[in-house]
């Protein structure tokens, strides 16, 4: 009886997939293999490529030429049925502050280390770079269809697939570990290299995401308010379970283990509201789909800025699929047969025979779908009408200005998807599902690539310590003195009043809160005017009271206050540099340079070299060391007052005060009666 309505139980999950009964079976994907690739429920792979975008400016005739340079690499893979491309971006204006605080969170820690008092300052910085950006996230989907192999390949494949799978124990909710169509794996890994190094030799920021990551990314395109950051999807390989189920329950064992993606991919259910609008998690979706593509192809940006002007969040998706021309048989047959019924059909006719041309000059001609998406935040109480219809009345006018957006991008036009907008909200999400419900659209794929938002602008930087932002809004990290730059060397010029000296105290304030630093750095400047005095003030109001002699403004003047001892050496040090001793041999032979004459005699510096030697060997400790003389320093004297281990007389030298203070820990003191050992 047991096995007999498990066997009912099964036939009623199955059936309710295959009527999209649950949220979750418009999930596609059943596994992972790898470390890259993603198994889906028909056996096709499919691995995620995050773009970053252009890591160089480009007008738009190199911006042409970079796009060129891509399709030329895929030309060849999209040429054949097999591959599939989907890409997908979002932008979310409402979740820029948790973006830019996840960025200054290592500057944070930082000044932490230092005693900093800096939490308003860095909550102020935050506040003023999140008013002003969005989270931009691109996805690159590349899928590997079985139907890329030959009828008779993939009829053995499958026979091996079935005899594989049959000799495993699987059961409901859980992953069928073994359904791999191992003829198609050199196919897909020789597909992702190619976009990938296509992408790259254009001179784009890419990254392959691992299957946690990339099913992190999923999962928090579906529902990002249920997603933690340390969320980690269970796969093959990973620790099990620190429990075990009933032994009652045999079939369950594996799932506890390896639980389906569809249950942790969508971990609350949906509702659809009204047939244009659908509840996910804490959002309320209205997706839209592309009915009829742009007349003059534009580029993405156009798009981009229309959207952004509207302020508000949007998702937009791409799916390209190789033979386009395959897809539009039947349309083209059956406008031939009634051309001369409507010049609508002529023009069909014309534009068929326009994309065969170009086909046999050797361009690739691919199968466009497009969809978009926009939402706006559940209420509280959903069954509350008039929170809902508020939040209703909020969406339907966020969906009107991204359909007027959209329709501005070279004259296309969109629909909403009535009847199933859960299929269209599905649509968006990056690695998904293969299929997409938009009607579809022939045309080369140079235009197509134009239209796709790869062409963002990127910082060579994940992280850093210095937030930046594009022109248009997109977070820029900027992290100085990293391991990808080989030298250093920053270079601002600019009319008065332009903001070079709050650009110089912003880079010297993100050097000082470098992350992964243990104590302050060392950081001099000199600088004509007072522009530097705001920064090392508000350093030295942060600092706690007994680390604020590490921040010091002095205006220098031709006084003897301000006077410096240039024979003066690193705390310890008890001879100078080789690089100091250059300096001071330098110093000195100008000093012996007559005034009308343009270098020194022969044979000055050379003077000159002996005498900083002699100097440093009769002031060293075992020699004729300075002695000691009380009153000079009273921070010194107070300080050698605290010790016990060194006795005062009249033979004590500062260099003995030194050792001693040093010793005991306290460098300030000890690097002030340094000054007075020196020659």
């Amino acid at each position: 009886m047991s096995k007999f309505f498990n066997k009912i139980d099964n036939f009623l999950f199955n059936a309710s997939q295959m009527l999209h009964r649950p949220a979750s079976s418009y999930c596609r994907l059943e596994t992972a293999e790898g470390a890259h690739t993603l198994i889906a429920d028909d056996a096709s792979m499919v691995s995620i490529i995050e773009l970053h975008g252009l890591l160089k400016m480009a007008g738009q005739q190199e911006l042409f030429e970079l796009i060129e340079r891509v399709v030329t690499a895929l030309n060849p893979r999209m040429a054949r049925p097999g591959h599939v491309m989907h890409v997908t971006m979002e932008y979310d204006p409402n979740q820029a502050a948790h973006e830019v605080h996840q960025a200054l969170l290592p500057s944070r820690v930082t000044a932490r280390k230092f005693g900093l008092d800096a939490e308003g300052m860095m909550d102020d910085w935050e506040q003023s770079v999140a008013r002003y950006c969005a989270n931009e996230k691109v996805f690159i989907a590349l899928w590997t269809r079985p139907f890329i192999l030959t009828a008779a390949e993939l009829k053995d494949a499958k026979r091996q697939l079935a005899k594989t799978i049959a000799e495993s124990t699987y059961g409901t909710g859980m992953q069928q570990v073994g359904k791999v169509l191992t003829p198609i794996r050199d196919s897909h890994h020789g597909w992702v290299s190619a976009v990938s190094g296509a992408f790259q030799n254009a001179g784009m920021k890419i990254r392959l995401l691992d299957n946690h990551e990339s099913l992190w990314w999923i999962r928090h395109s579906v529902d990002p308010e249920f997603t933690g950051r340390k969320w980690r999807v269970r796969l093959p390989g990973d620790p099990p379970t620190l429990h075990l189920p009933e032994p009652a329950e045999p079939e369950s064992v594996m799932s506890m283990f390896y639980p389906d993606l569809k249950r942790q991919l969508w971990p609350r259910p949906a509702m659809d509201l009204n047939h244009r609008h659908v509840l996910v998690g804490d959002r309320i979706h209205a997706p839209l789909l592309m009915s009829m593509p742009p007349q003059t192809p534009e580029v993405f940006q156009e798009l981009f800025r229309e959207l952004r002007n509207k302020g508000i969040p949007w998702r937009a998706s791409f799916m390209l699929d190789p033979d386009g021309l395959k897809s539009m048989t039947w349309k083209s047959v059956f406008a031939s047969v009634l051309a001369i019924t409507s010049s609508v059909n002529r023009k069909f006719c014309a534009a068929m025979d326009e994309l065969r041309d170009r086909t046999m000059h050797d361009e690739c001609v691919v199968r466009f779908r497009a969809s978009f998406d926009t939402w706006v935040a559940a209420p509280g109480d959903i069954h509350d009408p008039g929170a809902l219809n508020h939040a209703l009345s909020e969406l339907s006018h966020r969906c009107s200005k991204m359909a007027a957006a959209v329709q501005s991008w070279g004259s296309c036009d969109v629909q909403e998807a009535v009847g199933d907008p859960l299929l269209g909200f599905s649509s968006t999400l990056p690695a998904m599902m293969a299929k997409h419900p938009a009607p579809s659209a022939a045309a080369p794929l140079t235009d197509i690539t134009r239209m796709l938002p790869i062409t963002r602008p990127a910082s060579p930087w994940l992280e850093g310590s210095v937030l930046l932002r594009s022109p248009d809004g997109k977070i820029w990290p900027y992290a100085q003195g990293s391991s990808k730059q080989a030298a250093w060397i920053t270079l601002g010029f600019a009319p008065m009043g332009a903001g070079k000296s709050v650009w110089l105290n912003t880079c010297n304030q993100g050097f000082l809160l470098s992350p992964g630093l243990t104590h302050l750095p060392w950081l001099s400047i000199i600088d004509i005017g007072p522009s530097s005095q705001g920064l090392i003030s508000l350093m030295k109001a942060l600092l706690p009271p007994h680390l604020r002699h590490l921040a010091i403004y002095k205006r220098l003047r031709m006084e003897r206050d301000y006077a410096i001892n240039p024979f003066d050496t690193p705390l310890g040090c008890r001879k100078p540099l080789p690089a100091h001793r250059d300096f001071l041999v330098n110093l000195l032979s100008l000093f012996a340079t007559p005034l009308d004459a343009s270098a020194p005699q022969d044979g000055v510096p050379g003077i000159a070299r002996e005498a900083v030697d002699a100097c440093y060997d009769e002031l060293a400790p075992e020699r004729s060391p300075k002695p000691y003389t009380v009153g000079v320093d009273p921070e010194v004297d107070e300080a050698l007052g605290c010790l016990t281990d060194i006795e005062i007389d009249e033979a004590t030298s500062w260099w003995e005060v030194v050792d001693a203070l040093y010793g005991a820990g306290m460098t300030r003191q000890a690097s002030l009666a340094q000054r007075y050992a020196v020659p």
